[in-house]
């Protein structure tokens, strides 16, 4: 691979990147064995290059990938698992391209994706994903505020060399004091984004079983790089179906 991909950016730049980038998926393989699931069907949405595989429990009979391919990472999960007939990788760029069939996974994943995902659609997905899922569900996303967004900003911009999402004085300073309503918030980036809110949305489809900083779980979420979620599926029942509906097509007038 090339020293721009995203394998190298992440997991080939010294032990300190490496080691915060790895700790979502140290921190799926601890949670997975502490609840001592027995994890027979997986869907993971923004699977990339299927990663994750490596960290989950080696008996699984179903694996199901879910990815946009940036960065030819779909691709490169279909060459590396050629032939294993249980592990499945499915193109998704729109939440009509997600459509596990219901109750069809024991567990499932989305490690560092849903920061990403189109405002208009993340609800989609995430009703896809309770309604897919029987058990439960395991997420990750970065803290993009607080003393942990001035000290990655610093870091990116005046060691690394490079900035992806740009921010005023003025926005780093919201964001440093956690006021990111102040920011106009980056589709498919972090720039804006809030772990919070995120939880909150979750929180209509999911009972939050867990929620705590990676990689250092001792320490408050609030100084961790990135937040891990456990939730457990349970019904809809905040929503009558013709709500679910209508999020998944907007276009349909409630009475």
């Amino acid at each position: 691979m090339s020293g721009n991909s995203y394998n190298e950016r992440l997991f080939g730049k010294g032990w300190p990147r490496k080691k915060l980038h790895s700790g979502r998926f140290e921190w799926l393989r601890n949670e997975i064995n502490k609840l001592e699931l027995k994890v027979a069907s997986v869907l993971e949405l923004g699977c990339f290059d299927g990663r994750s595989i490596r960290y989950l429990p080696e008996d699984i009979e179903e694996y199901s990938g879910y990815d946009a391919n940036w960065e030819n990472g779909l691709d490169n999960a279909i060459s590396s698992y050629k032939g294993i007939v249980k592990y499945n990788f499915i193109l998704c760029t729109k939440a009509e391209d997600f459509n596990p069939k219901p109750k069809s996974v024991d567990i499932s994943v989305s490690l560092e994706t849903l920061e990403h995902i189109a405002l208009s659609e993340l609800e989609k997905y995430l009703i896809k994903l309770a309604e897919a899922t029987r058990e439960y569900v395991f997420i990750t996303v970065p803290n993009e505020k607080g003393l942990i967004l001035f000290l990655k900003y610093f870091y990116k911009k005046w060691i690394y060399r490079k900035v992806y999402d740009v921010y005023s004085k003025r926005e780093l300073w919201y964001a440093t004091f956690g006021k990111l309503d102040k920011i106009e918030r980056k589709e498919f980036g972090h720039k804006g984004f809030d772990y919070k809110n995120l939880i909150k949305k979750l929180e209509n489809y999911f009972e939050i079983v867990d929620v705590k900083g990676i990689p250092v779980s001792w320490l408050p979420v609030s100084l961790n790089f990135t937040v891990g979620n456990i939730s457990k599926t349970q019904k809809i029942v905040r929503r009558t179906h013709l709500e679910v509906v209508y999020l998944i097509s907007p276009g349909l007038k409630k009475s």
